[in-house]
């Protein structure tokens, strides 16, 4: 202990003291490489790792039904097989339902949309949480429909109600309708991602035992003892047994999954791993650059080695004093690092334009200084140990022959030889990566989704109030509101629609039936359902193929009628003419035809849906006072700037009805842009990596290649002083780097084809194998070398050979 503690006082003396220049540089760029890996691992830690904030989480599992055939892996539950599968599972402790909601609420003059949800009254016993204020919800809460009652988020309490503790048993009118507060859950909660009201799952309502009316998520919590293996067969076996007298239901089945894996889907998974492997090519890139530059300040140390080695100092002495300061080093790097880290996730978080749900939290925990730690003491002893070993590889003879001026030997400059093929071989990889990442988002952002988003601004109208739960006023309201927003000065058209072409809201999908064209069950194409009011194509300019469109008083009274895009009617009828035939779907009640009026251009089912099955690459359109949607829609083609006209709109509307709730006010642009963040993240994200890799690259070339011209400098006078011509000299140094950086890039375009083959799902209208990005990074790679190499090389051209042998 004594012997380290000696080991480390020498140590800061020695970095602080005459190589303080040299330490602050090292800790830098230790700090960014670490940071950013600290960074990375903090967003998996806080999105993967950390329990979630319930009683013991590793036992919550989510139920789903999946339908393979469709491409369907994540589908709501039926409330009929929700509660036979409660009834009659054996893995679970118990099964919850939920459903995601929002509420009116409206203050005077201010009419707020409240994120919720209903719940069964199990729910929040089974997850283990309970109330701050009151009780949970009870049994008979959930008789008929649902009681009018309701649970606060702590948020909603403060802002509402001021924290008031005698808010139990107070009302507030929810939808219009009076519901008694029976409780307040505990600050931070509000499950399943950011809701702040919660009333009952009435499960007693007429309809509720349709089995193809899946409209549930469901929670469990398993056994003891049992397993995800074991409940996942019980399922499977369960839900085929309950669909056996139901032909429609062929195929369809129960999917468990951890309730980790609900939560956080595969693409963002995904991404976080990619992101996680990026930072670690970077980290090592890093940790190669640093190892060039302590080898040759050790050998730079040459001379205190002699002397110390002189008298009596053994190598293994030596090799732990280096080994001692390298790792004081890291460790000063890593603290740095926890900074830099901050300031990352800061910056990424800050860009994400949704809600982060309530059980993500970014905060630095005991999990992630530890990581900060192990990756230091790591990256310590990987950039240290080599570089302490070859800088003391001599003999005393040797040293003292020397005087501690020979530069160190091949033995060295071939290690340094080698950090430069790491480095460049690692900088292909990453840049690669960055670059089809960049050229993804940038193809998936100029794509053509098959309709005209310029100019377009979109609202959303929350219409749960109880006084628009029959169609008629439901249609007034938007004939009000739609006659308001198109008189105004600047607009050319206006429609509603309950979902938009690209929604940040999802979408509703939808199985379709032709008549006269029986199918196999299971097997009926699926198609994304928008209902639509009377010139909606027109306004977002999807044109119209054959026929027409729906008329305003279809739209309103819900006539039978429907248009679907070229791409369905080819599935349903390849070559026949689609007009005046009938259709039906799942979403409509038994027995009701649709009549196709009209064919529509097919939109780009290629816009991700974030966290979701695949998009259906058909759509259907029939008449707004059909649609389900509890919200709508309002888009208004604009002769100009939409953005000017969004306050003039807003008031508009309200001047139709001053107690609905607006939101989402947004230009349609800043709509995709809110809907494409992920891949965008991960754009910027990857770029950003790619241009740390090439900077240090180039700087450790520069380095390395000026190293090698100091210890080549008596060789390269000779050359000189027998008739070398400068350019001979510059060219022979430019030739010998340039061919370990050849090297690199040969080694890294192998590496990158594998590790791109492996993010391959994530891009978009790119492929991994892209010839022209792998020429472009190869392009960028050795103009930045010859660059770098360039300054050291021209300045061995000029040498003095008198100089130089003097000083040698």
């Amino acid at each position: 202990m004594d012997g380290l503690l000696r080991d480390l006082r020498v140590a800061l003396r020695t970095l602080f003291g005459r190589q303080w220049l040299y330490s602050a540089i090292v800790v830098l760029v230790l700090g960014l490489g670490i940071g950013a890996t600290v960074a990375i691992f903090n967003m998996i830690n806080a999105m993967l790792i950390r329990p979630l904030p319930y009683h013991d989480p590793g036992r919550l599992v989510a139920i789903h039904e999946s339908q393979p055939r469709l491409g369907t892996y994540q589908s709501p539950v039926s409330p009929a097989n929700f509660q036979e599968w409660r009834r009659q599972s054996r893995s679970f402790d118990g099964v919850a339902a939920y459903t995601r909601r929002s509420f009116d609420a409206s203050r005077e003059g201010d009419p707020e949309r409240v994120a919720g949800g209903r719940t069964s009254a199990n729910l929040f016993p089974l997850l283990g949480v309970r109330p701050a204020l009151g009780r949970p919800f009870a049994a008979e809460d959930e008789a008929g429909d649902g009681r009018d009652v309701a649970l606060l988020s702590h948020r909603l309490w403060e802002r509402r109600f001021g924290s008031n503790p005698a808010i139990v048993g107070q009302t507030l009118v929810l939808d219009g309708r009076p519901h008694q507060i029976v409780g307040v859950m505990p600050r931070g909660f509000g499950f399943p991602e950011w809701a702040e009201v919660w009333t009952p799952l009435g499960l007693d309502a007429p309809g509720v035992d349709a089995r193809g009316a899946r409209s549930l998520s469901l929670v469990a919590r398993l056994r003891p003892g049992a397993t995800l293996e074991q409940a996942a067969g019980e399922m499977r076996a369960l839900s085929r047994r309950i669909h056996e007298p139901f032909p429609e239901l062929e195929g369809w089945e129960a999917r468990v999954v951890p309730l980790r894996a609900e939560l956080m889907p595969l693409g963002p998974r995904m991404g976080l791993y990619m992101m996680l492997a990026a930072v670690v090519l970077l980290l090592l890139i890093v940790t190669g650059n640093v190892a060039a530059m302590v080898l040759a300040a050790a050998v730079g140390r040459r001379q205190e080695m002699t002397v110390r080695m002189a008298l009596g100092a053994g190598r293994g002495r030596l090799v732990r004093q280096l080994l001692t300061e390298n790792v004081v080093l890291a460790l000063l790097g890593g603290a740095v690092g926890i900074l830099v880290s901050l300031g990352i996730v800061h910056l990424m978080v800050s860009s994400v334009p949704i809600q982060i749900p309530f059980w993500i939290d970014f905060s630095l925990d005991a999990r992630v200084v530890v990581f900060a730690v192990v990756v230091s003491l790591w990256v310590g002893g990987l950039f240290g140990t080599a570089p302490a070993w070859r800088a003391t590889d001599v003999t005393r003879f040797e040293l003292l022959r020397d005087g501690g001026k020979s530069g160190g030997g091949v033995r060295k400059v071939r290690l340094l030889n080698g950090l430069v093929v790491m480095e460049f071989a690692l900088s292909v990889v990453l840049l690669v990566s960055a670059v089809l990442m960049a050229t993804s988002f940038r193809r998936l952002q100029s794509s053509d989704p098959g309709f005209d988003p310029d100019n377009l601004l979109s609202l959303r109208v929350s219409l749960n109030s109880a006084r628009y739960g029959e169609p008629a006023p439901r249609a007034a309201l938007l004939r009000d509101a739609l006659q308001r927003v198109s008189a105004l000065p600047g607009v050319e058209s206006a429609a509603a629609v309950d979902f938009l072409p690209v929604s940040p809201d999802g979408y509703a999908r939808a199985v379709v039936t032709a008549e006269g064209r029986p199918v196999r069950a299971g097997e009926e194409p699926a198609a994304t359902h928008y209902g639509a009011s009377s010139g909606y194509l027109a306004a977002v300019r999807i044109p119209i193929l054959r026929g027409r469109d729906v008329t305003p008083r279809e739209a309103e009274e819900g006539a039978p009628v429907a248009l679907v895009s070229a791409s369905l009617a080819e599935a349903i009828w390849p070559g026949a003419d689609p007009l005046g035939r009938r259709i039906r779907t799942a979403r409509m009640a038994e027995g009701e035809w649709l009549t196709v009026v009209g064919v529509v251009r097919s939109m780009s089912a290629d816009q991700p849906m974030i966290g979701g099955d695949a998009l259906p690459k058909h759509q259907m359109y029939v008449p707004v006072a059909r649609s389900l949607s509890q919200n709508v829609s309002l888009v208004v083609r604009t002769r100009g700037d939409p953005a000017a006209l969004a306050a003039p709109v807003r008031a508009a509307v309200w001047g139709a009805d001053p107690a609905v709730p607006i939101y989402q006010l947004y230009t349609m642009r800043e709509v995709i842009a809110r809907v494409l963040w992920l891949p965008r993240l991960w754009g910027q994200v990857f770029s950003a990596f790619g241009l740390m890799a090439l900077l240090i690259a180039a700087v450790g070339v520069y380095g390395v290649t000026s190293y090698a011209v100091g210890q080549r400098s008596r060789e390269l006078a000779i050359r000189a002083a027998i008739g070398s011509p400068p350019r001979q000299i510059l060219v022979l140094v430019l030739r010998g780097h340039l061919r370990l950086v050849g090297g690199g890039l040969a080694l890294g375009i192998l590496l990158a084809l594998g590790s791109a083959r492996a993010m391959a799902g994530l891009l978009y209208d790119v492929s991994y194998a892209d010839p022209l990005v792998y020429i472009s990074v190869t392009l960028l790679l050795t103009t930045v070398a010859v660059l770098a190499t360039l300054a050291p090389a021209r300045r061995a051209a000029r040498i003095s050979p008198a100089t130089a042998l003097r000083s040698d």
